[in-house]
């Protein structure tokens, strides 16, 4: 489902494409004003090129966030230039929030790399709050790997490849658990751009 611009469903639902890439566009707009091609490269920089979305659809996100309010279109320089509104905000930090595919997942990867690119974004107290949330998906993920999968299912070299998933999983794991340490030992509401607009 998308839940872009659905208030009451962030909390529960689990992002989509589309969602992600409404998250890259007013997480990068956020930032500063951007170009119409700026969500796409975004997206190709911050997901690695794990996941990359047609233009098209990168362009009809744009427009739907135009017309609900959520982006805004600065003309006049070079070229034209989105900025967010505070329609936009909202929904942005709603995003954040918003529950993700599984770590092992490709959309699951690409959106926890977005959220870990605007996290100094939000406030402190949001800021915890998704590192706690990508800390319990990880536990969840590592917790469900089955590394005992006999020969009928799954040979050597996939066994070793399993193996390694969970290797990168408890790595990740171990720095979101430093990232939050460190969130939490600052005990001070570090400035950030939601804040400064709201």
């Amino acid at each position: 489902m998308h839940v872009a611009w659905q208030r009451g469903g962030f909390a529960t639902e689990r992002l989509e494409a589309r969602d992600l890439i409404w998250l890259s566009t007013l997480g990068a707009a956020t930032r500063r004003r951007i170009s119409l091609d700026a969500p796409l490269f975004a997206i190709d920089e911050l997901a690695g090129f794990a996941w990359r979305p047609a233009r098209d659809v990168v362009a009809a996100g744009i427009d739907e966030m135009l017309r609900l309010g959520c982006l805004e279109l600065h003309e006049g320089g070079a070229e034209p230039l989105l900025g967010t509104t505070a329609e936009g905000h909202a929904c942005l930090l709603g995003l954040m929030a918003a529950k993700l595919e599984r770590p092992r997942a490709l959309l699951g990867q690409v959106g926890v790399r977005l959220k870990l690119a605007y996290l100094d974004l939000l406030p402190a107290n949001r800021r915890r709050q998704v590192l706690a949330d990508l800390i319990a998906d990880h536990e969840r993920e590592i917790a469900s790997l089955r590394l005992d999968l006999g020969p009928a299912w799954c040979g050597l070299p996939g066994r070793r490849w399993l193996a390694a998933d969970d290797e990168r999983l408890r790595h990740d794991l171990a720095l979101l658990r430093q990232l939050l340490a460190e969130e939490i030992g600052r005990g001070v509401s570090v400035p950030c751009a939601l804040a400064r607009r709201a």
